[in-house]
């Protein structure tokens, strides 16, 4: 109770607007520990699935590398309230969601292209950006507790305080987004996929220069043919989407025009999404929301050489987002 005085904690709704909820990083541990411990029963409906101990069952290889992951944060956790780290115990985490029904883009057309920056290697998180997004499962935290090991999995495995979401995330709606501010990188790992293994701990006696994130978590339109990636639909389903997520750095204060996004092959994977549409559609929908820069990693994806050869070409003849938006979808209708 002297942790957790309210005693209930709130589950934010799909298409709730500037819903948001505060916990401290003791309060995180406290509920990723119960849930690690099982000590913690949630019948609350189209949510996902919140049980940190399915990661002493798997089989998968790299379930055990999350597990190890997991027990080096709850072990750096254990040493800061051993030696008092107040400070950063009582820092706060702050979870929000929004949802935009509606953005008339076509009637802003004095919005340039953001500043655009490609890096062909290295992460999300080798960056100085502040902020970085999630491809994300509709379901916040996807398989990160079930075997799954892509961005997001491995996203959560090393900044294990985005696991707390899955607890009271409803469902992403399709103009939905979630923000999960100030979480801390405790790992380093290698590898991707099933080859993904824990490394060491990211943590060091230096408290001050600790590696934090905003994360945007955004699910792609997830579909079976690469064509249907062309329908008119889809691609304002994607473009808005992705709006509403970087619209998030606008949620803590005024709009500011320093903010820097890292990003890269959205809804590629299992989703079967195109490469260079993904990248056009993120550049736009960042431009409409007011991002300085984009930081895009292609990971030395040999499906992005063509955005990653002709991408200052785009931004000198088209300058503005919304005449890259009207050629993209005048391309789909020709």
């Amino acid at each position: 109770t002297d942790i957790f005085p309210q005693k209930t904690i709130p589950f934010l709704k799909k298409l709730d607007k500037n819903a948001k909820y505060e916990l401290t990083r003791k309060q995180v541990a406290l509920l990723i520990l119960l849930s690690f411990l099982n000590q913690i029963e949630d019948s609350r409906k189209n949510k996902n699935g919140f049980n940190v101990y399915r990661l002493l069952f798997s089989k998968s290889k790299s379930t055990f590398e999350f597990g190890r992951c997991f027990l080096n944060y709850l072990t750096v956790i254990g040493k800061w309230l051993e030696q008092g780290k107040e400070d950063i115990l009582n820092e706060k985490i702050l979870y929000i969601r929004d949802s935009i029904d509606s953005f008339e883009y076509k009637e802003n057309k004095d919005i340039d292209l953001c500043e655009l920056e490609l890096h062909e290697e290295g992460s999300l998180f080798d960056g100085e950006s502040e902020y970085c997004i999630d491809f994300a499962n509709k379901y916040i935290g996807g398989g990160a507790l079930t075997g799954g090991c892509v961005q997001e999995e491995i996203l959560f495995a090393v900044e294990p305080e985005a696991v707390a979401s899955m607890f009271f995330m409803e469902v992403m709606d399709k103009n939905d987004a979630i923000g999960i501010f100030n979480t801390i990188e405790y790992s380093k790992y290698t590898g991707y996929g099933y080859n993904f293994k824990y490394e060491k701990s990211a943590i060091t006696d230096d408290l001050k220069n600790i590696k934090k994130h905003k994360i945007i978590a955004i699910d792609a339109s997830n579909r079976a043919s690469s064509y249907n990636h062309t329908y008119e639909q889809n691609l304002n389903r994607d473009i808005h989407k992705a709006y509403v997520g970087f619209n998030l750095i606008n949620f803590e204060t005024e709009k500011n025009t320093n903010k820097t996004i890292a990003t890269g092959n959205w809804g590629c994977g299992a989703f079967g999404g195109n490469h260079e549409l993904k990248f056009i559609e993120q550049w736009i929908a960042a431009s409409f929301a007011g991002v300085k820069k984009l930081d895009y990693y292609t990971f030395n994806n040999l499906k992005m050489k063509g955005a990653t050869k002709h991408y200052k070409e785009i931004q000198e003849k088209y300058k503005k987002a919304v005449s890259l938006y009207d050629e993209m979808l005048n391309i789909k209708n020709r």
